[in-house]
């Protein structure tokens, strides 16, 4: 029933406000009492069924979201939009940074106790710190370790140095890890430099003529690093930052189509993914009949649209999603199809109810077994274990599969296929002379 007093938009406000006064939040559906005789829950339906007098075709939620754009805006997190609050924060507070217990962070409708716990939890992919005050001194290094003020041109060139030495010519990035003999991490120097209005990729770019910011080493890097948090997933455009590195994959993708790296010939991001991970990018039959053969040995039967199986090791293609990649064509795959009715096409000597295939699969059966297979027989009637004896039984007597004609599988066997005393008896038979 939907009757019952109307509900103006104003007692609606004033049920909000008096909620914020009492509890510091907004209501939420699973909030209890809005008004006399009235839940939150009653009014979210209200509000999706335009009864009593309230809108429709929305929800709580969303309503509040509409009315108190200002109060119920949250900022986004980036390595950008904190370091903006850091700023803002210290230049109100002679200087001084942020704790967990500073309170609001102004415009963003979030606090510093919240900022610590996302990155206590994990939750920000685009850094590695642990804390708000690990980060602080990651991103602003020279206000925050003394260590830092101490750094010249003689000082970083030998600690690059020492870094080529240990790694084979290799240059130090970002993500390089602690340096050596300073009690600082590489991303904490460049974090410094930046400060100084430079940064360790520029730094070095002037000074080392062989030095090349992006190498197809560390991209790689880069990718398999997010494949791995990821489900073996590669990115996209829409993967935001690469974690303690200072790039998007947004950026990658106009790297490569600027043209900026020499040893690339691809012209996008997703052109390098296809070339540098085709079988993961790239569906081919040959790729899918090799993974369909590994499943059969490995499992006994072949996959199916619902296989939860993996498909292979450390690859982000399961049995639904190259399912679904046949029938859009998607994935450079150009015959659209089921899984299913691809292996058909594929393997029709095993998946066919056909009278050469069933002639086939009994004869088989009595090869291996010494005799006829029945409708009870266990075990599977050919490769891939496809159809069992009592399916194919029930498909002869429904003419289902495929099939014509009804009959049963031991009528069908005792009218098209020798009887295995006259297979023996032929067998016995001298060969003319």
């Amino acid at each position: 029933m939907n009757g019952g007093p109307v509900i103006s938009i104003e007692q609606l406000r004033q049920a909000v406000e008096s909620y914020r006064e009492a509890h510091g939040l907004f209501p939420i559906a699973d909030d209890g009492q809005a008004l006399p005789g009235l839940t939150w829950r009653t009014i979210d339906r209200r509000l999706r069924d335009g009864h009593r007098g309230l809108p429709g075709a929305t929800s709580l939620r969303k309503w509040l979201d509409e009315n108190y754009q200002a109060e119920r805006y949250v900022a986004p997190y980036s390595s950008a939009s904190m370091r903006a609050w850091v700023v803002t924060h210290r230049e109100a507070n002679g200087g001084a940074f942020p704790h967990v217990a500073s309170g609001e962070i102004l415009g963003a409708n979030r606090t510093w106790m919240d900022v610590n716990d996302a990155l206590r939890k994990r939750q920000l992919a685009f850094t590695k710190s642990g804390s708000l005050s690990s980060w602080l001194d990651d991103q602003f290094p020279l206000d925050r370790k003394k260590k830092a003020t101490l750094l010249t041109a003689d000082l970083i060139i030998s600690l690059v140095e020492a870094y080529r030495a240990e790694h084979d010519g290799s240059f130090p990035y970002r993500e390089s890890g602690k340096v050596a003999g300073l009690n600082m991490t590489w991303t904490q120097l460049d974090n410094a430099l930046r400060q100084g209005g430079k940064s360790l990729a520029k730094w070095l770019g002037r000074r080392y003529p062989d030095y090349v910011e992006v190498s197809e080493q560390r991209l790689r890097a880069w990718v398999d690093e997010y494949a791995c948090a990821n489900a073996r997933a590669l990115p996209s455009l829409a993967s935001g930052e690469i974690a303690g590195t200072g790039w998007t994959w947004t950026q990658v993708d106009r790297a490569f189509r600027r043209g900026e790296w020499r040893w690339a010939p691809a012209d996008s991001l997703s052109a390098w993914l296809d070339a540098t991970f085709p079988a993961e990018r790239i569906l081919t039959p040959a790729n899918v009949r090799m993974w369909v053969e590994n499943h059969v040995t490995l499992h006994g039967s072949f996959p199916t649209k619902e296989s939860t199986t993996p498909v292979a090791p450390e690859s982000a293609w399961t049995w639904p999603r190259i399912n679904s990649a046949m029938i859009a064509g998607s994935y450079s795959w150009r015959e659209k199809a089921t899984l299913a009715a691809w292996l058909d096409r594929q393997y029709p000597e095993c998946r066919i109810l056909a009278p050469a295939n069933l002639h086939a699969w009994v004869s088989g059966h009595a090869a291996a077994h010494g005799d006829h297979p029945t409708r009870h027989s266990l075990e599977p009637a050919a490769y891939g274990a496809h159809w069992n004896w009592f399916e194919i039984d029930k498909a002869l007597r429904r003419e289902t599969g495929g099939w014509q004609g009804r009959t049963t599988l031991s009528e069908w066997i005792g009218a098209n296929v020798q009887p295995i005393e006259d297979d023996l008896q032929a067998a016995d038979m001298p060969s003319p002379a």
